[in-house]
């Protein structure tokens, strides 16, 4: 059996602070916060050109053809659920940012 190759970027974004979250404002406001957040996420994952593969409570599993591509993506993931919800999650500009972790598959 041959078997191909395939090059390729993994990104797997979790939403830091969303047990606390759920402790401090309920599970209804805070099922809807994570749920709008991991849809954020998904969008920006296929602006970039990424496909999501999966995703199971408040995590989205996407690949990308390129490390570019994910690497932008990460950037803006960043950038814009830090500034939409930093303050809600209880999350600091330099806790929030995904660190992208380079590996074989």
């Amino acid at each position: 059996m041959d078997q191909e190759r395939l090059l390729a970027a993994v990104l797997l974004a979790d939403v830091v602070g969303s047990t606390p979250l759920y402790e401090r404002i309920g599970d209804d406001a805070a099922l809807q916060q994570i749920s709008d957040c991991l849809d954020a996420i998904r969008e920006v994952v296929a602006r970039h050109g990424g496909d999501f593969i999966y995703s199971k409570g408040d995590d989205v599993l996407s690949l990308f053809e390129s490390a570019e591509a994910a690497l932008k993506a990460v950037c803006q993931i960043s950038s814009q659920l830090t500034a939409r919800y930093s303050a809600t999650l209880s999350m600091s500009p330099q806790g929030c940012p995904p660190r992208p972790t380079p590996g074989r598959c």
